[in-house]
């Protein structure tokens, strides 16, 4: 018997063993609800909220403390089913009358406030949600103290809802906060300060601390595999956010791995279209795309889009994700035309849905930009970015790791159109800003730094190109890794040391980082090609001015039988 089938069974026997007991009769239906739920099966959850509801109310009066409580889970129930709307309304009116009443346990009434700030959180409304999420902080503290689990939920709720409004100067100082008084008060493996510990990784990673992060989600994913073991629902959590902080790194081989046993275990564990079971086929689907297995990612994303359209409707946010991930597939695949069609209609739903500033409206955008340039439209690609990049800098600060990336692809797509002025100030700004926050050793420092230089050196200025990167020293030491950024960033020192007649240093670079990128070009993304390319042309040029016939010659061969497949 699985545990479905144990749910059922129980649930069926419900209505008959306590016909004259309706409180009791309730209480088991919000239990069976929360089952379900975890389940994913929404329509279920839903449909033993609404009966407990009812039943308390009926038993019990309209405002009674059960009655409203019950209220609170059915709208949570509305809220994982993505009725962002019902579960606002039910929440607004279960505060008003929670408050009207003075309810006797203050407790409830913060849990229904705090509830009421994530659900705004959840639909988009992040104006709306902050100064719900702040006054319930301000009483938690008040009722219940700084170090109370309930106060840090607090803490971690609101720094979202900072982060998600680009307000990262407020967000950041209360998730470390949260995560200090967590471990001060529970100690260093306690779920309470396990969660703010993830919390704070997830706080870093928006901000592209990357390196940061990463140590803080390894700790948690250990810990909880000690607690917890391999299967459980916040190991799997912990082990999908690991894998995707590995993927934003650009160590691919080891996220894929991670995200392709999350999802085996949670097909194995869960119905086909558990909300969790969707989110791993969409990562994988992502991972697979960013790791050039193009193939594997259109059917993954094929699936998600048809399960997600299943569990939540055509128009929903995470079935438009998914769309919108199987768009930059066509586009990475050569096939433009369905991208652009695609992307251009999850745009407009966005606008009509989000608004124009929203976070996934800019992020379908950028994705619609760059899509054009394929399409060999790139006039309007440089346009739509300008204004793309301005939005976020006005919405979401420099700080943000979203923004950042934004003004990369503007960054990059100035150069590429030759307008370098526009694109060393635009790479200026962003590294200026990077440096501030990120490590040394953060890739997407090392992008716009190489980046940077390049635009330097297409300027006549290879020694500021060369003041910028990174030392020979540095980047041959990460050799080691397979890593397509580091051995691009060899290629780039290449050609500057190149540019300034220094060809003996030259050549062990161009040499390495076309070994380097060689070396894993199965799984290179695909803005990684024109840098094989570049590092051909760059032994051509070597070789030439070395007056040596032979391995110009070879070198010239390869890049022919390149030219020939790209």
């Amino acid at each position: 018997m699985t545990l479905r089938d144990a749910i059922d069974a129980a649930e069926s026997s419900v209505s008959g063993s306590f016909s004259n007991r309706p409180v009791i009769e309730a209480s088991i239906r919000v239990s069976l609800g929360r089952s379900y739920s975890y389940l994913g099966d929404h329509a279920a959850a839903i449909k033993q909220g609404e009966a407990a509801v009812e039943l308390f109310r009926n038993a019990l009066g309209p405002n009674d403390e059960e009655t409203l409580t019950s209220i609170q889970n059915l709208a949570v129930f509305y809220n994982d089913a993505g009725r962002n709307v019902a579960a606002l309304s039910l929440l607004k009116d279960t505060l008003a009358r929670m408050e009207a009443y003075r309810s006797a346990d203050i407790t409830n009434t913060l849990t229904v406030m705090h509830t009421l700030g994530l659900a705004h959180l959840n639909a988009g409304k992040y104006e709306e949600a902050v100064p719900v999420l702040e006054k319930a902080l301000k009483l938690r503290i008040t009722h219940l103290g700084s170090g109370h689990p309930y106060t840090i939920s607090s803490m971690n709720a609101l720094a979202m809802a900072y982060g998600k409004l680009g307000r990262t100067r407020e967000a950041l100082p209360l998730v470390e906060e949260s995560y200090h008084r967590a471990l001060t008060s529970f100690g260093p493996t306690d779920p309470t300060t396990l969660s703010s510990m993830g919390n704070l990784a997830n706080a870093y990673h928006r901000v592209g601390r990357l390196t940061d992060a990463l140590p803080l989600r390894e700790e948690v994913f250990r810990q909880r595999m000690i607690l917890y073991g391999s299967t459980n629902p916040m190991t799997l959590f912990s082990m999908n956010n690991l894998a995707m902080n590995y993927l934003d790194l650009g160590r691919r081989t080891e996220a894929v791995p991670l995200l392709e046993n999350v999802l085996q275990v949670r097909r194995a564990t869960f119905e086909p279209l558990h909300p969790d079971t969707l989110s791993s086929i969409y990562n994988l689907a992502k991972a697979y795309r960013e790791s050039n297995r193009l193939s594997e990612a259109l059917r993954l994303y094929e699936e998600a889009v048809s399960a997600r359209e299943k569990k939540f409707g055509a128009d929903h946010q995470l079935t438009l994700e998914s769309k919108a991930g199987l768009a930059l597939t066509y586009r990475d695949l050569g096939d433009a035309f369905n991208a652009v069609q695609i992307l251009e209609k999850l745009v407009g739903l966005d606008q009509k849905k989000f608004g124009l500033t929203n976070r996934i409206t800019l992020q379908d955008t950028i994705s619609l930009a760059t899509s054009y340039e394929v399409a060999g439209r790139s006039t309007e690609t440089i346009v739509l970015l300008e204004q793309t990049v301005l939005a976020y800098r006005i919405n979401y600060g420099l700080p943000d790791i979203e923004t950042q990336r934004a003004m990369q692809s503007l960054a990059e797509a100035y150069a590429r159109a030759r307008d370098f002025g526009a694109s060393e100030k635009q790479w200026r700004e962003l590294l200026a800003e990077q440096s501030k926050m990120a490590s040394s050793n953060n890739p997407s420092l090392l992008d716009s730094r190489s980046g940077l230089a390049r635009v330097l050196l297409e300027l006549g200025q290879p020694t500021d190109a060369e003041s910028i990167m990174p030392k020979a020293k540095e980047l041959t030491e990460a050799a080691a890794r397979a890593d397509w950024r580091t051995a691009s960033a060899r290629i780039v020192l290449g050609r500057i040391l190149l540019a300034e007649d220094k060809g003996a240093q030259a050549e062990p670079l161009l040499l390495s980082g076309y070994d380097g990128l060689k070396a894993c070009e199965t799984n290179n993304p695909v803005q990684a090609k024109p840098r094989l390319k570049e590092a051909l042309q760059s032994l051509v040029q070597l070789y030439e001015l070395r007056s040596n016939a032979v391995q110009a010659a070879a070198w010239k061969q390869r890049l022919a039988e390149f030219n020939q497949v790209h």
